[in-house]
């Protein structure tokens, strides 16, 4: 440390170790650094030592952020100033003039929480925070879901729920997904007289979706060896995806009979399930069987839904021949459709024929 000269006498200690620094006061300006307003009782501190080690002086700063001191026992060599709420600052810079800017240690953040398809958090959307905050975040998935995994800072960080999330920097991101349940149909045990059982899963995660028309439908088509078949079940589970207002009826159709009609309401939510076993006595197996799958609703309501459903036959030995179930061929499609194709074409020759006769009429009244 260099040494001073503090004697009364008119003669000063000499030292002769380094160079002598004068006495003098600093006055400290401190201010916050985000707003630029004046920091009433900041604590400013001028140390004998570098690094604020050694011996210390110290001073509170007024309403203007302004605070003086007077150096008169010791050369400063360094400063500090520290105020609750804000981040010290130490310095071996010294001056008679010292602005400082504090930085608040309730820095804020601005935090994004997304929720993917087929749920939401709590909480959901952008937040401001403070720097350091551990956000704790819940995920809900909707019915017919389950929460998956967290998305955080961009990675995957698993699928502890709820969790909490660090934030230490600006613009974070934290995103819930969300995976769909495959829910199989009731696992409905076929009659022990069948020896030999075959279950095929005819429609996949199919989905209907009528949109501005009233229905939708997919049929499939399947031999039978019906000298060996017992009978048969259908196992489904038809799932409401979306509306833009529910209201709508599946039907299940077995050789264009319905064997299940069923509708979903516009209280029930998106997500509902409704499943169910149906029977197929061996009366009404045919050697070429088709299965249908259709969707009624309102017009422009848009209600969309997803079918699974598993066709089980039985037999009393294995048949030496199993044709697969196939897209409905279009001789078959003309033949159960061939009433409202010949009421279509009987319409249109009636609407023909009016606009003829309507044409005719006016050239008669011309020619008089």
């Amino acid at each position: 440390m260099a040494q001073l000269y503090t004697s009364d006498y008119d003669t000063p200690w000499n030292y002769a170790e380094e160079a002598i620094v004068q006495l003098a006061g600093f006055n400290f300006t401190v201010t916050d650094a985000a707003t630029g307003n004046p920091i009433q009782g900041a604590l400013c501190v001028i140390y004998a030592g570098l690094d604020g080690t050694g011996d210390a002086d110290t001073v509170y700063t007024d309403s203007q952020g302004i605070a003086g001191i007077d150096a008169k026992w010791f050369a400063p060599r360094s400063w500090s100033v520290s105020k609750e709420g804000y981040l010290s600052k130490l310095s071996n810079t010294m001056a008679s003039i010292i602005n400082v800017a504090l930085e608040s240690t309730a820095i804020q953040y601005t935090v994004r929480i997304f929720a993917g398809t087929g749920g939401t958090t709590s909480p959901i959307g952008s937040l401001t925070v403070a720097s350091g905050t551990q956000l704790t975040v819940r995920a809900t998935p909707y019915t017919g879901y389950v929460f998956d995994y967290w998305v955080y800072k961009g990675q995957n960080v698993g699928s502890q729920n709820p969790l909490a999330f660090l934030i230490d920097r600006e613009a974070i991101t934290i995103n819930a997904v969300f995976k769909e349940i495959v829910t199989p149909p009731p696992n409905g045990e076929p009659p022990a007289e069948w020896p030999v059982v075959k279950t095929t899963r005819v429609f996949d995660n199919v989905r209907l979706d009528p949109g501005i028309l009233q229905e939708a439908q997919q049929s499939k088509e399947k031999s039978v060896d019906t000298s060996l078949v017992l009978g048969g079940q259908i196992e489904y589970s038809v799932k409401l995806e979306s509306s833009l207002a529910t209201a709508c009826t599946y039907y299940i159709m077995w050789n264009n009979e319905i064997l299940k009609e069923e509708g979903f309401w516009v209280w029930e939510p998106h997500g509902t399930i409704k499943s169910g076993l149906l029977s197929i006595p061996l009366s009404k197996i045919r050697s070429t069987n088709i299965l249908t799958i259709a969707l009624t609703h309102v017009p422009a309501t848009f209600n969309r839904c997803l079918f699974n459903v598993y066709v089980t036959l039985g037999y009393r030995s294995t048949p030496p021949v199993d044709p697969p179930w196939e897209e409905e061929s279009l001789l078959e499609w003309l033949w159960r459709n061939a009433w409202w194709i010949a009421l279509g074409s009987v319409g249109t020759l009636l609407t023909g024929a009016i606009v003829l006769g309507y044409i005719v009429e006016l050239g008669e009244k011309k020619k008089k």
